[in-house]
């Protein structure tokens, strides 16, 4: 009813004597959070807190204090005067601060005072005498409480959800908690009046449900200035609207019907926010606390961008190193939904000095750094690096990746350059700088040689003058002698050149001082002096040990998990060239000594981080079936020439005149340049039953041969026609299904597993 009533009160407190537990109204619902509820509620000014802003949640709520507080949830809210001249109550001075609250509250019929003419304002308001006041704001009046108060205006109290989430008893006194919690659930109720509107619609203010929160314009610049977007709609950004509740699915206040003044989060669910490392079809590789991990995606699920919705199969297009995307999660670990955000990357920026960190808002101490793929310390990033730096999620991309070669053309030209053309090979422009620096405004002109900083795309970040920076690659020599170049007006000039492959397995080329054709299939060492290069062998060969590729040791030495591994063909000026890179797996039981290593480069930590490799794998060579094998012969008979076809996986490969050592139906090892056959040996054929096929192994009578990764299977058909065999691919899958159905199976292998060998080709014929 109002705050005492009168002989009735003094009955219930002689009750409450006697009956030590009066529990039936404490009501307990939805987890309770004050802070959330504080949060709610602050926009509406009714409970705020002290100056230091504490909310002093276990203080009592005295009567005075809680006539504020039903003022200011009133609709009488603006009527309160600065001041008063007449006392309301004997013991209420005009003078006292809360007289005008007081007087607002009496005259609205909210309170009452004792029968004695006092207010009591210091005493301690009771839990109920507070939910009958709020009742009373919500539209309900004494004769809807009937005689038996307090417990009729409780009833209804329960019954509306006016008293969710308070473990109270009836004639306890009220906390600034439990007022807290009294106003969110007023603010929540439904008016008494039938519009079925709660009754934050005093306030101009509605309540949204379980819409989320998507993006700012910090996160999606398209949103506008100081509004968000929402699965609703998008609205302004209230004064007191927490923005760490971005990603979340919840409630809000929306006031005027255009902001957002207050939000909620169900506590039921959990939100992620990631880092967008790179996209494998519905699989997204993020990083998560400085570690990489792999989350699915359904094609269908839902995601947001900005105030539009979608879903993943639309958007994964778009997904690129440095976005950001905020995964919700239920109690059982499902997925509810995503949130996209273009990245806010900062850069590229080049590292020149110490202070490059904080130049670009990372802190050297609470950012996670991450170079070329490998997480790593602040200190690993080296000058000359590329650095990108992801605020959301705190984290620095790094590359070191440079390419040194020729500047040889601009495109669509050299006044507007997109892209250039570096020794042959092209490469797009990122960078303001860069293209400062490549513009016909800039320093660079055709035939230049330059050393470029690759970004996290591959595209051109910087430039530099090869030589200006300590640039020292190596690498194995394919090609060198002279050539002409044009210079930036047209002209053409002649230079000696020298072509190497890196050990990344990239083929660049160089203007160098001399020619150096004679250092042809060697691993070498290329410095710049004035933009010429200078070569010398890098010959390095070194005893490791065994390969053990699950603990990145080869030996006792330790293999960095960025290394790049290069494996050649020959060391022999006149024999063809070949290079394949390799992964530390391939190389797996192995044995590295100094007979099969040209080179090993190992970092300040002592890990291996180069290594050009000599023949160890053969994976360099082309594997084929010999398809065919005819003769040429003279009017005695006597055999004159030789015939040959190939066939690799579709291609053919034809080689005439001279006698090779391979028979048809038979696997060989060719050696391939420039489209022709150099050199052919044969492979060896594995004998007996195959008894089992599988992804990985052949087994023939009792021995298992490993299949290499690109083995080729062959079914000879014969034709009747040609009297000869025609050999058709045939998927490993279908090899496997029919097994049982084959005459014969026939694998070949170039070695011994022990030595790097595989089986190469596989031919079966049908019974």
């Amino acid at each position: 009813m109002s705050f005492m009533i009168k002989k009735v009160v003094s009955l219930f407190v002689i009750l409450c004597l006697l009956i030590p537990n009066m529990s039936a109204f404490a009501h307990q619902s939805k987890e309770f959070s004050a802070e959330n509820y504080i949060e709610f509620i602050k926009s509406f000014n009714i409970i705020n807190g002290d100056p230091d802003g504490n909310y002093r949640l276990d203080d009592l709520v005295t009567r005075a204090e809680f006539s504020k507080i039903a003022v200011a949830a009133s609709k009488s809210r603006n009527m309160v005067a600065s001041s008063l001249k007449i006392s309301p109550f004997k013991d209420v001075s005009y003078k006292h601060w809360a007289a005008p609250y007081i007087k607002v509250a009496l005259t609205n019929k909210y309170v009452n005072g004792y029968e004695d003419s006092t207010f009591r304002p210091d005493s301690t308001v009771l839990y109920e005498e507070a939910v009958t006041i709020f009742l009373k704001l919500l539209g309900y009046t004494n004769d809807d409480f009937g005689s038996s108060w307090p417990y009729g205006p409780m009833g209804i109290a329960q019954n509306i959800d006016l008293v969710d989430n308070i473990d109270l008893s009836i004639g306890s006194f009220l906390t600034r908690k439990d007022a807290i919690t009294l106003v969110y659930n007023l603010l929540n109720c439904k008016m008494k009046d039938g519009s079925n509107s709660e009754y934050m619609s005093v306030f101009d203010c509605a309540l949204k449900e379980n819409i989320i929160l998507i993006a700012t314009s910090n996160e999606d610049s398209s949103v506008g200035a100081n509004k968000i977007a929402t699965s609703e709609s998008t609205y302004e950004i209230g004064d007191y609207l927490n923005l760490d509740y971005l990603g979340k699915k919840g409630n809000a206040i929306i006031k005027e019907n255009d902001t957002m003044v207050a939000f909620i989060p169900n506590t039921e669910y959990t939100t992620e926010k990631y880092a967008v490392y790179s996209v494998l079809d519905n699989k997204v590789i993020v990083l998560d606390n400085s570690q990489f991990k792999e989350l699915t995606f359904k094609d269908g699920l839902d995601i947001y961008e900005g105030s539009n919705k979608s879903t993943f199969s639309q958007v994964k297009s778009k997904l690129d190193m440095g976005d950001e995307i905020t995964v919700r999660y239920d109690d059982f670990g499902a997925i509810d939904y995503l949130i996209y955000n273009e990245g806010t990357l900062i850069g590229p920026v080049t590292v020149t000095n110490s202070a490059w960190a904080s130049n670009i808002g990372a802190n050297v101490s609470t950012s996670s750094f991450v170079r070329d793929g490998v997480k790593c310390a602040s200190g690993d990033i080296k000058t000359n690096d590329i650095v990108y730096y992801n605020k959301g999620v705190d984290m620095v991309l790094a590359y070191s990746k440079k390419v040194t070669g020729v500047y040889e053309n601009a495109s669509p030209n050299r006044d507007n350059p997109s892209s250039i053309e570096i020794s042959g090979t092209t490469y797009d422009i990122e960078s303001a700088s860069a293209y400062n620096k490549l513009s016909a405004a800039g320093n660079f002109k055709y035939g230049d040689t330059i050393t470029v900083f690759l970004g996290k795309d591959g595209k051109i970040a910087d430039v530099s003058v090869a030589g200006n920076i300590s640039t020292s690659i190596v690498g194995y020599l394919t090609d060198a002698g002279s050539k002409i170049y044009k210079d930036s007006d047209g002209n053409d000039y002649s230079s000696f050149f020298a072509k190497v492959v890196t050990t990344d397995g990239k083929e660049n080329e160089y203007k160098t001082d001399k020619n150096y054709s004679s250092f042809k299939n060697l691993a070498v060492n290329v410095t710049f002096t004035n933009g010429e290069g200078k070569i010398t062998k890098a010959s390095n060969p070194q005893t490791l040990g065994v390969v053990k590729a699950s603990k990145m040791m080869i030996g006792s030495t330790y293999v960095s998990e960025n290394a790049e591994i290069l494996d050649v063909g020959t060391i022999y000026e006149d024999e063809p060239t070949l290079y394949k890179n390799v992964y530390l797996q391939r190389l797996d039981g192995l044995s590295i000594t100094s007979s099969n290593t040209l080179y090993v480069e190992k970092n300040a930590s002592g890990e291996i981080t180069k290594m050009i490799l000599k023949d160890v794998t053969g994976d360099v060579y082309t594997y084929a079936i010999t398809a065919s094998v005819k003769t040429t012969k003279d009017g005695d008979g006597n055999v004159r020439g030789y015939s040959y076809t190939f066939d690799s996986n579709g291609s053919t490969y034809t080689d005439n005149g001279r006698y090779l050592p391979v028979s048809a139906s038979s696997g060989a090892r060719l050696s391939v340049s420039g489209g022709k056959i150099d050199t052919v040996k044969a492979l060896f054929a594995t004998e007996g039953k195959v008894s089992d096929l599988t992804g990985e192994y052949i087994i023939a009578q009792n021995v298992k041969y490993k299949l290499s990764d690109d083995v080729i299977i062959y079914s000879a058909v014969y034709d009747g026609t040609s009297s000869t065999y025609k050999y058709l691919i045939t998927p490993i899958d279908t090899a496997i299904e029919k097994l049982s159905d084959y005459k014969s199976i026939t694998a070949y292998y170039d070695k011994d597993e022990s030595k790097g060998g595989r089986v190469r080709i596989i031919v079966v014929r049908e019974k």
